[in-house]
């Protein structure tokens, strides 16, 4: 596994882990996560959502912008739909058995999981796979403001602050993750697991 390997080279103590497409797959039909919230936003300022429309922005930029400009309010339409969208639409849970089976025999390290995922599901699946309780920290969607790639996050995790920024890894997927691990300074390690599981549209 490029993970072990990985760490058998470099010196970390704190392991921060991507959530969707990095530990699971959630199998969602995410071209539908806006339905019941669209007039809203709208409302609120249409040309995000025009841009999100045109493949211009990402749906996590998306969700930062609105909560950028309208605070509470944006937040709570986004958070609330999330969690229903993802515990109702959700059509199967694709693990990462190589990192799930880390996690669970693994003294060595501290682990901490960040996502833009929402908390009812982020339980759900952890519970499942019995590894909850691994986790020291957990940061979701409805403990931030803005979602990576934007790193609010990370302080929120940060609980030894005389531990230097070079013990800490992020383990994610997406660009966005790469973007964030530079951001703060971290070192980041790509997950393919899932590369050959085609997106739900």
């Amino acid at each position: 596994m490029i993970l072990k390997n990985y760490l058998k080279k470099n010196l970390k103590t704190h392991l921060i882990f991507d959530f969707d497409m990095t530990l699971v797959k959630l199998v969602l039909p995410w071209k539908y996560r806006l339905e019941g919230i669209k007039n809203d936003l709208i409302q609120m300022n249409k040309s995000i959502i025009e841009q999100y429309q045109s493949h211009s922005i990402s749906l996590s930029v998306l969700q930062n912008l609105y909560i950028a400009e309208f605070k509470t309010k944006a937040k709570k339409i986004i958070c609330e739909s999330g969690a229903i969208f993802e515990m109702d639409k959700l059509q199967d849970v694709i693990i990462n058995k190589e990192l799930i089976e880390f996690i669970k025999n693994n003294e060595h390290y501290r682990f901490f999981l960040w996502s833009s995922n929402t908390k009812a599901i982020i339980e759900k699946v952890l519970e499942q796979n019995r590894i909850m309780n691994m986790f020291e920290k957990i940061i979701c969607r409805e403990d931030v403001n803005l979602i990576k790639p934007e790193i609010e996050g990370f302080k929120y995790l940060i609980r030894d602050v005389d531990v230097p920024l070079n013990r800490y890894l992020l383990i994610g997927n997406i660009p966005d993750d790469e973007i964030t691990a530079y951001r703060i300074g971290i070192d980041f390690i790509p997950v393919d697991y899932f590369s050959k599981y085609k997106y739900t549209e």
